[in-house]
C-alpha cells in the first residue's frame, strides 16, 4: 500500500544573529566620593572617544578592535562585545504524509516548513556565535590594552582631584607608557 505525500518547496529568508560578550569591572580605590569618582570617569571617557547613544542609560561605548566595549558609569562594569548579524535566502524542502482534510494537511505544512526554518537559522546563529567568539579572543588584547589605560587616566585624574583638595599642586609627573603618577603637594 503506498501513502500519499505532498512536497513543497518553499524560498524564504532567515535573519539570525550571534554574539559573544565578556564582562569585567574597572579596578576602583575610594579616594573620592562616588559622584566625584563618576564625574572623573565620565570626563576621561569623554575624551578618549566614547559615547552614549541613550545618556539616561548612563553607559558609554566605543569600538575597539572590532569588539564594542560598553562602560557603565554607575557600577564601573565593562562589558565587550562581538555581534554577527546575517540574512540568508533559503530553499526549504517540507514533506508532508497527505491524511486528513485540506485544514489539516496546510497545518501540517506550516509546522514543517516552520521546523525547518528553526532548524536552519539554529544553524546560522551556532555558526554566527562561532564567528563572534573567534573575533572576540582576537579583539582582547586591543580589548584589554583599552580598558587599562582608561582605568589608569580614570584613577590619575581622581588621585589630581584628591591632591588639590588636600593643598597646592606644585608638580605633576605622569607617564603613562609606565603607568605611574608623581605629584608633589604643599599643605
Amino acid at each position: 500500500m503506498s501513502q500519499t505525500y505532498t512536497v513543497e518547496m518553499a524560498q524564504v529568508e532567515i535573519v539570525a544573529a550571534g554574539c559573544d560578550s565578556i564582562t569585567t569591572r574597572l579596578s576602583s580605590l575610594s579616594i573620592l566620593p562616588e559622584a566625584e569618582l563618576t564625574d572623573c570617569l565620565e570626563k576621561v571617557l569623554a575624551e578618549s572617544g566614547y559615547s552614549s547613544a541613550e545618556p539616561a542609560e548612563g553607559r558609554l561605548s566605543r569600538l575597539v578592535a572590532g569588539a564594542l566595549v560598553e562602560i557603565d558609569l554607575r557600577t564601573k562594569e565593562v562589558r565587550v562585545s562581538v555581534a554577527r548579524e546575517a540574512v540568508q535566502d533559503e530553499l526549504v524542502k517540507v514533506r508532508v504524509e497527505r491524511t486528513g482534510s485540506q485544514s489539516e494537511l496546510a497545518n501540517a505544512k506550516r509546522e514543517s516548513l516552520s521546523r525547518a526554518i528553526e532548524g536552519k537559522k539554529r544553524d546560522l546563529e551556532e555558526d554566527l556565535a562561532r564567528e563572534a567568539t573567534a573575533e572576540l579572543g582576537k579583539a582582547l588584547p586591543g580589548v584589554r590594552a583599552e580598558i587599562e589605560a582608561v582605568n589608569h587616566r580614570w584613577l590619575a585624574e581622581a588621585i589630581k582631584r584628591k591632591a588639590a583638595q588636600i593643598g597646592e599642586v606644585r608638580r605633576v609627573e605622569e607617564n603613562e607608557a609606565e603607568r605611574t603618577l608623581t605629584i608633589s603637594i604643599k599643605i
